[in-house]
């Protein structure tokens, strides 16, 4: 049985480096939308608490 070659091996733990990669970014972007959707609302809460006050 052949063994693949060396480029081959190399095209394949690349792409499958670059597809981990594109999940992480993705999963990061996600959580910072999150947080700053979050300061949002936490900004307008607080102001809308003092403004009772």
């Amino acid at each position: 049985m052949k063994q693949p070659s060396f480029l081959k091996t190399l095209l394949k733990w690349f792409i499958i480096t670059m597809i981990v990669f594109a999940g992480f970014i993705t999963i990061l972007l996600g959580l910072g939308y999150l947080l700053h959707e979050n300061e949002k609302e936490t900004r307008a809460l607080k102001e809308e608490i003092e403004a009772s006050q």
